[in-house]
């Protein structure tokens, strides 16, 4: 599966937080906390600060690397929600 997907305006990039990087609750992220979340981009504009995954999380840029490859757990709930993702991306394509 490819892990950006791109249609139109949009496309779909995996993404997962450093390893290191302070977490909300003061530790540093550790391996067990980088799973591969999907985010849906614009392609013509530069990525947000915070980036909103598929499944709702949101992801600081600085602290989140997008990534050209899986490498790691995919997130499930994002998973579930590429193919949605991807859909809606195509049909703002075909209305413009």
């Amino acid at each position: 599966m490819s892990t950006e997907r791109r249609n139109s305006n949009r496309r779909v990039v995996a993404a997962r937080i450093r390893l290191g990087v302070p977490r909300a609750d003061g530790r540093r992220a550790g391996e067990r906390d980088r799973q591969v979340h999907f985010v849906s981009l614009p392609t013509d504009q530069p990525a947000p600060l915070v980036l909103r995954t598929l499944c709702g999380d949101p992801l600081a840029r600085e602290a989140t690397d997008l990534l050209d490859h899986i490498a790691g757990m995919p997130c499930v709930r994002c998973l579930a929600r590429v193919p949605q993702a991807a859909e809606t991306a195509q049909d703002s394509r075909r209305s413009a």
